[in-house]
């Protein structure tokens, strides 16, 4: 399977295009390109935003949670994208955890711990989600 590059008017061109066009790609190869191109822009990228994305596209495509997660199932695996892209990232004085339950491990203590270090703004803790 191709890849592509993301650019701002891609989804101009992909509605324009019909299967088997040149340049049509299909819609693993679109949610691949888009998932890639918002963690390049540090944006998280949930099935809410990929699915805005494949409606945009106006082809019908339905974005269920599992044909999102077949599509990014190798960019999961190769650590290119963050597994469970939902969770509240927590900051914990110097170090980024991606969850809370993350933090916890890191910081070897209970995750009611951590949330309530957060809830009284304790030095260093904070979300940044």
């Amino acid at each position: 399977m191709r890849e592509i590059r993301w650019t701002d008017d891609i989804i101009e061109k992909q509605r324009a295009l019909k299967p088997g066009d040149r340049n049509y790609s299909n819609e693993w190869v679109m949610m691949r390109a888009y998932a890639l191109h918002l963690n390049d822009q540090g944006i998280r990228p949930t099935y809410a935003r990929i699915r805005e994305m494949l409606d945009s596209l106006e082809r019908g495509y339905t974005g269920r949670p599992c044909q999102i997660y077949e599509a990014l199932r190798r960019l999961y695996a190769t650590g290119q994208l963050d597994r469970y892209p939902n969770g509240r990232r927590v900051r914990v004085w110097e170090r980024t955890y991606r969850s809370i339950r993350e933090a916890a491990r890191g910081e070897r203590c209970r995750q009611s711990t951590v949330r309530q270090n957060i809830a009284r703004a304790e030095l260093g803790w904070a979300f940044l989600d």
